[in-house]
């Protein structure tokens, strides 16, 4: 019997090797243990095989960092993204690899991971985006070459084993994506400039038009230029609004965090809608409130002011539009309501997308560009808060949003 437990302890060692298992003769308990042992190892071995194949054939590169921030393996992909092979990045620490400016963030968020913190400097959760240089030369048959170096933006997912004392990574490139992401931004620029220079021409000519400079109109003439004068000014801001989406997009909207009363924002409004509210007989019902909330004030006001407009303008005459605020958690939520047709259940969530409008006739006869709530949540998510619509078909609309309190 001390044997076959001798030999049963050395079959049991072979575990997770990859090598089979030989089981023991017989019809004893030891015996049948040894069978399963033997079928839990061809199961074991399977079950690495693929995931050997998954790691080894996937597109982006899987590795494994030690608590020294070196290289412990790293799959296929990872030899061609980095321009070297696994030997020449195993033990080397991945840092080297990465762009001068982006190596502070790197370990900071290396670091995060390791202390188990959800959040370091220049990183979001588990992800951070980083440049690293892809050696040139290098693989193309000649292994001692140095080449040069090739520039890629990547974006590096961590998971920290304290029982390994390993970083498991996946990183993937998006450089690709970046370039689109700059061609398209560089593209929408172009674009906006060159149709904003000839509509400035044509608005500064019916401004001219408009005062009588150019000789008297008929009274066709000045619906016409009032016509043409409205339509220049919708195109102005559908071009600026464009602008400023692609700024929100792209990082390049910077935030003027300052300490601001809601109730200013309110009085914003109020003076600024207060004489289109009075011609259209809607009311104005402001809840006063002394809360203060951090944001950047003329960001804000203007996202109070595209809800209260849109507000307005789906209002019949008669009914009431009200601006309120209370505290929710450590933000304030701000709400905007209307008592106008309502917005259907199934586009609550859609309308926040660019060019997005609820399917009404009714909605479709008020025009706009479609881009002012995309533009509300671009602005509202730099803040770290969130915007959603409440709505009930015949009673109207609520438009909240959520901004950090001043304390």
């Amino acid at each position: 019997m001390t044997s076959r437990l001798g030999y049963l302890g050395r079959e049991v060692s072979k575990l997770g090797t990859g090598r089979p298992l030989l089981p023991l003769s017989g019809g004893d308990e030891i015996a049948s243990l040894s069978r399963a042992l033997s079928t839990m190892a061809t199961e074991l071995n399977a079950l690495l095989r693929k995931q050997g194949a998954i790691v080894n054939n996937a597109r982006d590169t899987i590795c494994a960092i030690d608590d020294k921030g070196c290289f412990l393996s790293i799959n296929p992909a990872g030899e061609e993204l980095f321009g070297l092979y696994s030997d020449e990045l195993i033990a080397s620490r991945f840092i080297e690899y990465l762009h001068q400016a982006d190596k502070e963030i790197a370990l900071a968020w290396y670091q995060g991971l390791k202390s188990k913190s959800e959040k370091s400097r220049g990183t979001e959760g588990n992800t951070v985006e980083l440049r690293l240089y892809r050696r040139t030369g290098n693989k193309a048959g000649n292994k001692a070459a140095k080449g040069s170096a090739e520039p890629l933006t990547t974006l590096w997912s961590g998971q920290w084993s304290e029982a390994d004392r390993s970083l498991f990574c996946v990183i993937h490139d998006i450089s690709e994506r970046k370039e689109l992401e700059k061609a398209k931004q560089e593209f929408t620029a172009m674009l906006t400039h060159d149709l904003r220079s000839p509509l400035a021409t044509i608005r500064g000519l019916l401004e001219l038009l408009q005062a009588g400079r150019l000789g008297a109109l008929s009274d066709r003439g000045r619906e016409l230029v009032e016509m043409a004068d409205r339509n220049s000014t919708r195109m102005m801001n559908l071009i600026n609004d464009l602008l400023d989406i692609e700024k929100i997009n792209s990082g390049t909207m910077p935030l003027e965090i300052e300490e601001v009363a809601v109730s200013d924002l309110f009085q914003e409004v109020e003076l600024s809608l207060g004489q289109w509210m009075k011609e259209s007989r809607i009311a104005l019902k402001i809840n006063q409130t002394s809360y203060k909330v951090f944001a950047d004030r003329d960001k804000l006001s203007r996202v109070l002011f595209n809800l209260a407009s849109n507000a307005v303008k789906f209002s019949e005459p008669g009914s009431r539009v009200t601006l309120s605020a209370m505290p929710e958690g450590e933000y304030i939520k701000i709400s905007v309501t209307d008592q106008g047709p309502g917005i259907p259940a199934d586009k609550l969530d859609s309308i926040f997308e660019r060019f997005a409008q609820a399917s009404s006739a009714d909605h479709k006869e008020k025009g706009g560009s479609g881009l002012g709530l995309a533009i509300c949540r671009a602005i509202v998510n730099l803040h770290g808060g969130k915007i959603w619509a409440q709505s009930t078909a015949g009673l109207g609309s609520t438009f909240n949003f959520t901004v950090l309190a001043a304390i």
